[in-house]
């Protein structure tokens, strides 16, 4: 007899959805069936041309301890080569007030690479790609859950477990707590300058071969370099409601490059008063980009917790939503991923003569279990994270001495890091 095979839901192909499938997917002892819901249409394959998307930090204790665990380190090794951990802050004249050449333990990768990268490891055909879900409840036997899906028409399907990876609008979030997201105070154009090496070399100097951030008096403009020289733009805002972009015509004026550059740039522009360097990276990517994206940034209390209930969870942005301003976000989600996945296959080991003579109520209850331990540990470890992304940005979009504070802090961060490895720190600066 083998352990009995269990019908799991993952919500949203996104890093931490398919982080999770990838591990369940290596464990090819385990009878587990699972299947994604994505609402996005199944992405093309990645190539040279592809545009940007951005690049992302990995972690060791995170990011890199999930890929290893889904035996994609190796594949990662020959895709991490485009972004250096370089960093770069200036002042909103351009000045540049800190730099580092990280430590060489963050490797860098662009999100639509990883994405590609993690995709390869989840078995053909388990994602179903436009697939809207639209509810999330307890199934007619009790002892699942059922989602509802939006294809041509609804339908119904039940599972033992329901795992959401979906993101900020979560479904299933809904079902555990009545706590809504809030507005950060932020919101974010971003654009993005294809060839910015060839293009425009003074401004491919400026931002270096990594991150760049430029800030002051509630404004910031951010860049990530990606593959074939391409840089990456998110110009942040910090305004006074929800519906500023609407307000302001920023929304609409997204889809019109000059129109987009008059609010930005123009006299009594939004930048008008900025350096000549940064008012030019945000000229070229107006000038390249066909329409800007547009977002308010949304986020969860850091102290967000629910009532277990048996066979949901959450896991990612989901469960614990931030703004991008401590760069934790992608890790945090893969290292959920890691951590669930072992909550469920621990109890579904061949190997162990005890899992043999478990029944199928038994399984899902010794995984539960362990699930709740799970959400716990989670709790504990983000709460701490999230508080963190709620100093920086304050320190970087609400400090009128930004980015003074900052930098402070991030030399506070590189002297205690240099001691632990036992070097000196290197200032930053020009």
């Amino acid at each position: 007899m083998s352990s009995p095979t269990l019908k799991i839901a993952i919500l949203g192909a996104g890093p931490g959805g398919l982080t999770l499938a990838s591990l369940l997917s290596s464990s090819s002892t385990t009878p587990i069936f699972y299947t994604i819901f994505e609402l996005r249409p199944q992405p093309p394959p990645l190539n040279a041309t592809s545009s940007s998307s951005g690049s992302l930090d990995l972690h060791g204790n995170s990011g890199l301890l999930a890929l290893s665990a889904c035996g994609l380190m190796p594949a990662f090794e020959a895709l991490k080569r485009e972004c250096s951990e370089e960093s770069i802050i200036t002042d909103m004249k351009g000045e540049v007030k800190w730099r580092d050449e990280g430590f060489g333990e963050r490797p860098e990768i662009e999100r639509g690479v990883l994405m590609g990268l993690l995709l390869g490891g989840v078995e053909e055909g388990r994602v179903r790609w436009g697939v809207k879900v639209v509810g999330v409840e307890r199934g007619s036997k009790g002892g699942g859950w059922g989602e509802g899906k939006e294809i041509e028409e609804e339908e119904q399907e039940e599972f033992d477990i329901v795992i959401d990876a979906s993101g900020a609008h979560s479904r299933a979030r809904t079902v555990l707590s009545p706590t809504t997201l809030f507005y950060s105070s932020i919101s974010c154009l971003t654009l993005t300058i294809p060839h910015l090496d060839t293009m425009d070399p003074s401004l491919a100097k400026l931002v270096g071969s990594g991150s760049f951030m430029a800030m002051g008096y509630g404004k910031a403009v951010m860049s990530q370099r990606g593959t074939e020289g391409a840089a990456r733009i998110y110009v942040m805002l910090r305004t006074g409601g929800e519906g500023y972009l609407k307000e302001s015509g920023l929304d609409v004026a997204c889809k019109r490059p000059e129109e987009l550059k008059r609010l930005l740039l123009a006299e009594g522009g939004l930048f008008e008063n900025w350096g000549e360097g940064v008012r030019g990276l945000i000229e070229r990517g107006c000038d390249a980009e066909a329409e800007a994206l547009t977002r308010p940034l949304y986020m969860l209390p850091t102290d967000f917790t629910w009532l277990h209930q048996k066979g949901l969870t959450l896991i990612g942005d989901a469960a614990h939503l931030m703004t991008p301003f401590a760069g934790e976000g992608v890790n945090c989600a893969m290292l959920d991923a890691l951590e669930v996945s072992k909550a469920i296959l621990s109890c579904l080991s061949l190997d162990s003569s005890l899992a043999e003579k478990k029944g199928r109520e038994e399984v899902l209850e010794e995984i539960d279990g362990k699930i709740e331990r799970f959400e716990r540990e989670m709790w504990k470890r983000m709460h701490p994270i999230q508080e963190e992304t709620v100093r920086n940005l304050e320190m970087m979009m609400c400090d009128e001495r930004a980015p003074e504070g900052f930098v402070e802090w991030m030399k506070g961060m590189f002297e205690a890091a240099m001691k632990e490895m036992g070097q000196g720190v290197k200032e930053g600066g020009n």
